[in-house]
């Protein structure tokens, strides 16, 4: 017996981000945002990833700044220097 189907899948919808800017914690995943010179920690959800980056579905913003170099060293509300 043989059956043919098609499956209607909806466009990824996200941020892709590197994979190296995700930090997890507790089994939570988070990021470092840069906000008035200072690193905060924003959880996120990820998605889809491909070994060099990650989907973002949930917790982060277009246009937001987020760390990617670093970031181990990183803790909420530390002093950062942001390059564009």
């Amino acid at each position: 017996m043989v059956a043919r189907a098609f499956i209607r899948l909806s466009p990824l919808q996200g941020l892709a981000i590197p994979k190296a800017a995700v930090r997890w914690e507790g089994g939570e995943s988070f990021v470092f945002i840069i906000k008035e010179g200072k690193a905060w920690k924003r959880p996120v959800v990820l998605g889809l990833e491909d070994g060099e980056r990650v989907l973002v579905i949930r917790g982060l913003e277009e246009g937001e700044g987020i760390a990617v170099t670093n970031v181990g060293a990183l803790r909420e509300g530390i002093a950062v220097e942001e390059e564009r």
